[in-house]
């Protein structure tokens, strides 16, 4: 990216981000957020006229166009735009003109600014220049004329008689030689440019102050390629509005929220999610590129049900960097990829998804600790199972209320053309919303299985699983199940698969408080307390709503408690 390139990537960042501070200032009733605001958009603008102390002059060494957007901010500060030419030859044209001027506050502003769009601009040397080589030109193609005749007489000299002929060749060869020769002469001369003083400092105190006026539109759109994304395997998300809501208003944020990160249980749709908010960002524009890392996994080892990730921080800057096109990232090390990674994030805004984290070789709260002090104003957006406890805004995504799962259900069924299931019963869709707890990947599975099977089968297949003998025995259930939870299973301590088992005693989605977990565990306070925390760290254990912070109840998923009741359990212990 060029300087050029550089400051209007800043100029307009920071004209994004006085908006967001705006509207930070009119929503909020908080007078400390109002002051904050103002305070940071006051820095913004000082931020901007510093760029434009050095964009403008480039501009007019460069002689290139100034675009219509920057020119607008630029009218901010009373800066002479006749000076620089601006997009696409619109200077002083009405409607370049009425662009600019909207931007004050009254008609006697408007005149201020007037004169100044209206300044004629002198014709450039490059005129004269181009005269010149029209002369030089053609005095070279009559030379060249002269010389192709005299050759020509001089090999048959029969033809000197003939002075029709000779004439007639010479003209010829000037018709011919004089467009060429202006075009190679004209195009080897150097590109003439204008030089035009730099506003001083008494011109800059003399601003015309004017209203911003947010101009979205403006922003780059994000150039991540669709096929970089994960596939997006649904028409339209149901019953995630909320969850989309409060994400979207956390990547909004322009003074925090730097780190998102979206946890739940397999099959819960936390990708799917991510995928949707990406989107949204990007119709919003609110990022000029997005980079999307997905950790990968190794293949499942059924002896010792575990994957083995390959994950890590370096892999991750790795690909931040070639996403970005800074392919010397790869070849860095430590200190110096690190802040290779850390200038390309700072010198446009960029959101960073890195989705399945739970895979990673290192632990996903160090990759998000160390991500963090590389963003700026870029931003990163997480998933994974278990659950972050690092500084950042965490999401913890649940089944599908009600609502959304009968909707997800109905359309399902109507994507896979089983039109039984539209017919069916208002408490036959509840029955499947409840058994499945709203897992989406759950709800997958039962509606496709209704193509060819009643209800009560379908869903008792659900619940009693059974341990296949081979591994060609296994059918989708099980293999739903081994996706959902092994590689979590085999992380949990002993203590921790004991008051999981304990739990599983509980109804599911109701659960009970820490005395009745306690009893029934029979595990010490101590002991009790670690094993809450890993199960909530691994997404295993849930924990209700409480009016007060003196009493929380403790609950399993349903899937999670059918799973722990299967003889899957006995066989994995």
């Amino acid at each position: 990216m060029s300087r050029k390139d550089d400051l209007e990537t800043n100029i307009r960042e920071c004209y994004a981000l006085i908006s967001q501070y705006e509207a930070i200032q009119r929503d909020t009733d908080r007078p400390e957020e109002r002051e904050r605001a103002e305070r940071m958009i006051g820095e913004q603008w000082g931020l901007i006229e510093s760029y434009l102390d050095q964009y403008i002059p480039l501009c007019q060494l460069l002689n290139v166009a100034m675009p219509g957007d920057i020119a607008q901010i630029g009218a901010r500060f009373g800066k002479e735009l006749s000076e620089t030419r601006t997009a696409a030859g619109n200077e002083g044209s009405p409607h370049h003109e009425g662009a600019v001027i909207g931007l004050a506050r009254s008609p006697a502003e408007a005149e201020q600014i007037r004169p100044g769009l209206r300044t004629p601009r002198e014709p450039g040397v490059s005129h004269k220049m181009l005269i010149g080589a029209v002369i030089v030109s053609a005095v070279l193609s009559l030379l060249m004329g002269l010389l192709s005749n005299l050759a020509a007489t001089y090999l048959a000299p029969g033809l000197a008689a003939q002075a029709w002929l000779v004439y007639g060749a010479l003209i010829l060869m000037f018709i011919i030689a004089l467009p060429i020769t202006v075009y190679v002469f004209a195009h080897t001369l150097p590109q003439a440019k204008d030089h035009h003083p730099a506003p001083s400092r008494e011109e800059k105190g003399n601003a015309v102050s004017l209203p911003v006026v947010p101009q979205p539109s403006v922003a780059n759109p994000p150039s991540t390629p669709v096929a970089q994304f994960p596939s997006k395997l649904y028409r339209e998300l149901v019953g995630r509005d909320v969850f989309i809501g409060d994400i979207m208003a956390a990547l909004r944020d322009p003074a925090g929220k730097w780190i998102v990160a979206i946890d739940g249980m397999g099959g819960i749709g936390k990708t799917a999610l991510a995928r949707e908010v990406t989107d949204r960002c990007i119709s919003e524009h609110l990022f000029a590129v997005v980079v999307w890392e997905s950790a990968p996994r190794e293949e499942f080892a059924r002896e010792e049900h575990r994957w083995t990730g390959t994950f890590t921080f370096e892999t991750a800057m790795d690909a931040i960097g070639r996403q970005l096109g800074a392919l010397d990232v790869a070849r860095l090390k430590g200190v110096e990829k690190a802040a290779r990674v850390r200038a390309l994030l700072h010198s446009q805004r960029v959101l960073v998804v890195l989705d399945n984290l739970e895979t990673a070789k290192e632990p996903q709260n160090e990759i998000a600790h160390r991500l963090r002090p590389l963003l700026d104003s870029s931003k990163a957006l997480l998933t994974s199972r278990h659950r972050f406890i690092d500084d950042l805004y965490a999401v913890h995504l649940t089944g599908l209320d009600e609502d959304g799962a009968l909707r997800f259900i109905l359309r399902e069924a109507e994507e896979k053309g089983i039109s039984r299931v539209a017919t069916a019963k208002p408490n036959e869709l509840k029955q499947i919303a409840q058994s499945t707890g709203g897992s989406p990947l759950a709800l997958k599975l039962v509606v496709g299985q209704l193509g060819h099977l009643p209800l009560e089968t379908v869903l008792g297949q659900l619940r009693d699983i059974r341990m296949p003998e081979t591994e060609k025995d296994e059918d989708d259930y099980y293999r739903f199940y081994k996706f959902i939870f092994f590689p979590s299973w085999r992380l949990l301590s002993d203590d921790g698969k004991k008051l999981l088992i304990s739990m599983s005693h509980f109804a599911p989605g109701v659960g009970g408080t820490l005395e009745a977990v306690k009893a029934t565990s029979d595990l010490a306070d101590e002991v009790l307390t670690r094993s809450i925390d890993e199960l909530w760290r691994l997404s295993f254990l849930e924990v209700g709503e409480s009016p007060s912070l003196k009493k929380v109840r403790y609950y399993l998923h349903a899937l999670t408690q059918y799973f722990v009741l299967s003889d899957i359990v006995q066989v994995l212990k």
